[in-house]
């Protein structure tokens, strides 16, 4: 499926040159329609100038023939580099320019720089009626009806500006592609639960809540190595404010390496430099954790920075949020802000963010859910979470409550291995329970199925490395 992506006009004109550059085929296609001056930078103006007349001339372009060409003595460039005030770039300065990788713009070249272009001139139209109006403001009440004018003028333009810049979809064809493809969900490292939900939806946010302690951590864990091995997702990020990074790279070691967490805890097993290579080999720029980001907008603001396709932030009880009042109500009122400004993120960029929640402990303690499953409303934000969330899911260890509270529930004594999941919210799917069992040794989780006659057994998710 195709995707735009339009860059904002701060990072266009580094993508654009960054791309003509690294792609002939581009070069050939786009290079003839670019006016050089849809940058505001005189020196880029420059470096489209020069690829052009390289294009003509018949020169391969690298960085040494554009050196040679921008200090060659040529009228027509001479005069170029007057009336744009351009410096003659050296070699370094024009490698720097053409190597800024940073900039990955999925987009149709053109289409962005005429888009650029139309902002630009409302800018330079709302500049020339700024100044008539400071000069008519130097005549008290002369020219009040022109000033009136003028401000009217801007917002006609804006309006007639933005007609033109709406992007025209065929949204009855991308309905058909988004179904018709893989593309609309990150499946889970469930097939039951796939069965149910289809998947984390990319362009939305999902929740997962879960008691401290429960393995919610570990199975997200679990889920993000999955989905990244499986080519699920390129890259991932785990914002996490409550984990150290290196308490979650054991887990990974434990899955990856099949080196027992209980041993490493008990330092009977070492992790050595081929177990790193391995890990390093598998995830290197794919997987980022972030462990030492705590302020709420520290958070915003590196969530708006990543490029990532899945983001996953552990846990919001541990984000340390601004106002006034206890820990508790400053967590309460800022939750509704975190959830809009993620599912405007999410949106934009078409990703996955899931967000990990504890549950009300002292709520819970004071009801016969001491015992049982978590549900939505014992969340904190319950409400504004649910609402926000595309897929809500409870994640319950029965053993943990057995053991934390030392007696059985009825005459049931559960499995270290037993973990539940229920699903809580699923938008336009089924809503139901799964079970999963759990190797805390080795940090899996693999689907339990309860046959029954006549029941059809779907194809399990593969492990790891099956």
């Amino acid at each position: 499926m195709i995707k735009k992506e339009y860059p904002n006009s701060d990072i266009l004109e580094r993508a654009y040159i960054v791309w003509m550059f690294h792609k002939p085929e581009l070069r050939e296609k786009y290079l003839k329609h670019t006016l050089p001056n849809i940058f505001l930078d005189p020196n880029k103006r420059l470096m489209i100038y020069a690829f052009q007349n390289l294009i003509e001339l018949n020169i391969e372009i690298t960085v040494p023939n554009l050196a040679l060409y921008i200090h060659s003595d040529n009228e027509a460039l001479n005069n170029f580099i007057k009336k744009h005030k351009c410096k003659r770039l050296v070699e370094s300065e024009i490698s720097d320019m053409v190597y800024d990788t940073e900039i990955t713009a999925k987009t149709d070249l053109f289409e962005t720089a005429k888009r650029y272009l139309i902002t630009y001139a409302f800018a330079r139209f709302v500049e020339d009626r700024q100044t008539d109006i400071r000069y008519w403001n130097s005549y008290p009440g002369e020219y009040n009806s022109a000033i009136v004018g003028a401000s009217k003028a801007i917002v006609k333009v804006h309006d007639i500006l933005s007609g033109r810049l709406e992007i025209k979809r065929d949204q009855l064809f991308e309905t058909m592609e988004l179904v018709n493809s893989d593309d609309e969900y990150v499946s889970t490292s469930s097939q039951k639960l796939n069965q149910y939900i289809g998947g984390w939806t990319r362009g939305y946010v999902g929740t997962l809540i879960a008691k401290s302690g429960h393995t919610k951590s570990s199975w997200i864990d679990y889920d993000t190595i999955h989905s990244l091995l499986k080519g699920k997702i390129k890259t991932a990020a785990i914002i996490s404010p409550e984990e150290s990074a290196t308490t979650r790279w054991r887990r990974i070691f434990a899955m990856v390496c099949r080196i027992p967490t209980t041993a490493m805890r008990q330092k009977t097993a070492t992790i050595s430099k081929e177990h790193i290579e391995k890990v390093a080999e598998l995830f290197k720029d794919r997987l980022f954790i972030y462990d030492n980001v705590f302020k709420y907008k520290d958070v915003i603001d590196l969530m708006n920075s990543l490029k990532t396709d899945k983001i996953i932030v552990d846990h919001l009880q541990a984000i340390d949020y601004p106002g006034t009042g206890d820990f508790l109500a400053r967590m309460i009122g800022n939750i509704p802000g975190m959830l809009d400004f993620q599912k405007k993120l999410a949106k934009q960029r078409k990703i996955v963010i899931i967000n990990l929640s504890q549950v009300n402990d002292k709520d819970i303690q004071r009801s016969d859910r001491l015992i049982k499953a978590p549900r939505y409303w014992d969340a904190y934000g319950s409400s504004v979470l649910y609402q926000a969330s595309r897929e809500f899911l409870a994640l319950w260890y029965p053993f943990k409550d057995q053991e934390d509270n030392q007696f059985a529930i009825g005459n049931v004594q559960f499995s270290i291995n037993d973990i539940r999941m229920s699903i809580e919210k699923s938008s336009f799917s089924r809503i139901g329970k799964v079970k999963l069992e759990f190797d805390p040794e080795f940090n899996s989780f693999k689907d339990v199925y309860e046959v029954k006659k006549g029941d059809y057994i779907p194809p399990q998710e593969k492990g790891l490395f099956e």
